[in-house]
């Protein structure tokens, strides 16, 4: 396993950068880094995990977008129970009404619908729910989600 920090030269001095990454549970690729992979292969080397991350690399891995999508957090702790009852109620039976939804997901209760369709995850509604269920007052203190990187 490589050590935790990347030699880089300053000045005819070394300087030592270290830089901590938590585990994720996927990993977020690029085109860049698709492309780099498939051209190492086309050469006959291999990527291996004691390369050195040197220039604009190191940049690119502390600002590169986390692996859990915005739709899916939490963090506001808004529980279903302070969901906009008629919004939730009519968008269930929307979901319901729909000749595109299987028979099996339309046998669903109401709190089963919301968690199927990620609005919701366990008690709480993601930030998907709060945009399409929750009451105005959730919806303004959602913020923005973070902005895809159009050059990826």
């Amino acid at each position: 396993m490589s050590p935790p920090f990347a030699v880089v030269p300053l000045f005819a001095h070394f300087c030592y950068i270290r830089q901590t990454f938590l585990p994720c549970t996927a990993v977020a690729a690029t085109k860049a880094v698709c492309r780099k992979k498939r051209i190492m292969r086309k050469k006959g080397t291999h990527l291996r995990s004691g390369t050195p991350v040197v220039g604009d690399d190191v940049l690119r891995l502390a600002t590169e977008r986390p692996s859990t999508p915005w739709e899916t957090l939490t963090h506001l702790g808004v529980s279903v129970r302070n969901a906009d009852a008629a919004t939730t109620t009519s968008w269930c039976a929307a979901i319901r009404a729909s000749d595109r939804v299987k028979a099996s997901v339309r046998e669903k209760s109401d709190s089963e619908l919301l968690e199927h369709y990620g609005l919701a995850v366990g008690d709480l509604l993601t930030n998907l729910g709060v945009l399409l269920i929750g009451k105005a007052a959730d919806r303004a203190r959602l913020g923005s989600a973070p902005r895809a990187d159009s050059s990826a």
